[in-house]
C-alpha cells in the first residue's frame, strides 16, 4: 500500500531511515572487518548483543534496530550462498560484499529504508496507518508515541501481522508500506479436475483443461511489443546519459519500473483470467510448467533468446499465477516441462514432426493428430501427473481460444488458429 505522510511526518520518518542506514553501516563493517580477517561473521542475535549499547542503536525503537541487523545477517548469508555456487561453477561473475547504505556520490546516508520486527510497532487502521517513533521525536502531536498518516491500497488478508517495512520509491518519489499476515491454513476445494498451464514467449500461457477440447491461449505479442518499446526508451535515454557522463537518473529508474510494472500487469490479469475460468469449469488442481534452462536453447530461439530470455522472468509469472490460485483455493504443483511439447499426447509417442515450429503432427498412421506446441505441453503436463488421463476421446482437431492483451484486458481475437489447425489436418 501506499502510504502518504504530511511534510512533518516525512520529515520524522526521513530522520528513523538515515538512523537506520547508519545502523546498517556500523554493523556492516564489523562483518567485513570479521570477514576479511578470516573470522566468522556474526549473525543478528550477535550483532545486538555487541551494538545494544551503541548510540545509533538507541536512538531507534527495539523492535526497527533488531530488524536491521535481522536484514543484514540475512544479506550476508545470501552473499554466503551465492559465492558457494560461483565457487561451483553454477555463477560466472563473483558476488559482491553486501554494500552500505549510503550514497557514493554525495556521501549522504540513503533515507529510503524502515524496517519493523513486530505487528507491535504498526498498526494498519481502517484508514490510517501508525507506526512506532523514537523517544526524542515523539511530541504532543502523535498520540502514544506513534507516528499516523493515510493511505491508499486495499487489505487483502487478515490475520496475525508479523514484519513490516516502509520504503521510499526514488523513481516515484513516494513512500510503500509492506507487511506479512499469517492467515489460517484454507482447505482446498474438493473438486477433481485437473489443469495443466504451459508457460512460454509468444504464448505466454497455453491452459488446458482435463477432458476439455479447447485450450485457452494468451497471445504475447502486445506484450513483447510494449516491452520492447520501454526497452528501447531506456536505450535511449542511456545514450544521452552517456554523453553527459552520467550512469542513471530518475528518468530512468522510472522507465525501468514502468516496463516492470505494465509486463506484471498483463500477469496479474492473466492470472485472474485463468482462476476464472477454472473455477468456472470446476478445478481443483493445476500443473504449472517451469521452463528450466530455456536459455540453454540457442538452436531453437536464435535471436527471441538473447533478446528476451535476459529480462524475461519465469519465476516472478509463476509466483502471481501461485498467489492467485491458492488465493481461489485451488492446489498447485510446479513441474518440469521438459519433452512434453515435442510428444503426442493421443498416442504418447515421439514420432512427430514439427513444421512450422508451433504446430505439431503425429506421424503415426494410427494417430495423426494435429495440434498446437504449447496446447500438446499443457495436456502432456496433465498426462505426466495423472497417468490414467486420456485424450482419445477427443476430437481430432483440438482448437484454440486466443486472448491478445487490450493494455487493461484479455479479449479473443480473430480464430486464425482454429482455420490453421483445421488446413494443416486437411494436408496431413
Amino acid at each position: 500500500m501506499r502510504a502518504i505522510p504530511g511534510p512533518a511526518e516525512e520529515g520524522d520518518l526521513r530522520v528513523v531511515a538515515r538512523r537506520v542506514s547508519a545502523l546498517w553501516n556500523v554493523g556492516n563493517y564489523e562483518c567485513r572487518q570479521r570477514f576479511l580477517g578470516g573470522e566468522t561473521v556474526p549473525g543478528a542475535y550477535a550483532l545486538q548483543e555487541e551494538f545494544k549499547t551503541h548510540r545509533i542503536y538507541r536512538l531507534l525503537p527495539s523492535d526497527v534496530a533488531q530488524e536491521v541487523f535481522k536484514k543484514l545477517a540475512e544479506a550476508w548469508k545470501s552473499y554466503f550462498r551465492l559465492r558457494q555456487k560461483w565457487k561451483n561453477g553454477e555463477m560466472q561473475d563473483k558476488p559482491g560484499l553486501p554494500r552500505y547504505r549510503k550514497d557514493r556520490r554525495t556521501g549522504h546516508y540513503r533515507e529510503d529504508f524502515i524496517p519493523i520486527k513486530t505487528g507491535r510497532s504498526y498498526d494498519v487502521a481502517a484508514h490510517e496507518l501508525s507506526v512506532t517513533l523514537p523517544h526524542d521525536l515523539r511530541t504532543e502531536k502523535y498520540g502514544g508515541g506513534r507516528l499516523s498518516m493515510p493511505y491508499r491500497g486495499l487489505r487483502r488478508y487478515s490475520g496475525t501481522q508479523g514484519r513490516g517495512e516502509l520504503r521510499y520509491d526514488q523513481g516515484r518519489r513516494r513512500w510503500y508500506f509492506q507487511w506479512a499476515v499469517k492467515v489460517g491454513q484454507k482447505e482446498s476445494r474438493e473438486w477433481t479436475r485437473a489443469a495443466g498451464i504451459d508457460l512460454g514467449l509468444r504464448t505466454l500461457a497455453s491452459v488446458s483443461v482435463e477432458d476439455e477440447p479447447i485450450a485457452v491461449h494468451y497471445s504475447g505479442r502486445e506484450v513483447l511489443k510494449d516491452y520492447d518499446y520501454f526497452g528501447r526508451q531506456i536505450a535511449k535515454h542511456q545514450r544521452e546519459l552517456a554523453h553527459r557522463g552520467k550512469k542513471t537518473s530518475r528518468r530512468l529508474s522510472r522507465l525501468y519500473q514502468r516496463r516492470r510494472t505494465r509486463l506484471e500487469h498483463a500477469w496479474e490479469a492473466i492470472a485472474a483470467d485463468i482462476v476464472k475460468r477454472l473455477t468456472h469449469q470446476r478445478v481443483g488442481v493445476v500443473y504449472i510448467g517451469h521452463p528450466k534452462h530455456i536459455r540453454r536453447d540457442h538452436d531453437s530461439y536464435g535471436l527471441w533468446n538473447g533478446r528476451i530470455h535476459n529480462f524475461w522472468g519465469f519465476k516472478r509469472s509463476i509466483a502471481i499465477l501461485k498467489k492467485h490460485l491458492l488465493r481461489a483455493r485451488i492446489e498447485v504443483f510446479v513441474v518440469g516441462e521438459r519433452g512434453t511439447s515435442s510428444r503426442c499426447p493421443s498416442c504418447r509417442r515421439r514420432n512427430v514432426v514439427r513444421s512450422p515450429r508451433t504446430w505439431l503432427r503425429c506421424r503415426e498412421p494410427d494417430c495423426g493428430l494435429v495440434i498446437h506446441s504449447d496446447q500438446a505441453g499443457s495436456r502432456n503436463m496433465i498426462s505426466e501427473q495423472r497417468p490414467g488421463t486420456s485424450w482419445d476421446g477427443l476430437e481430432a482437431s483440438p482448437r484454440t481460444e486466443t486472448l491478445s492483451w487490450q493494455r487493461h484486458k484479455w479479449d479473443r481475437v480473430d480464430s486464425e488458429n482454429q482455420r490453421s489447425t483445421s488446413a494443416l489436418s486437411e494436408a496431413a
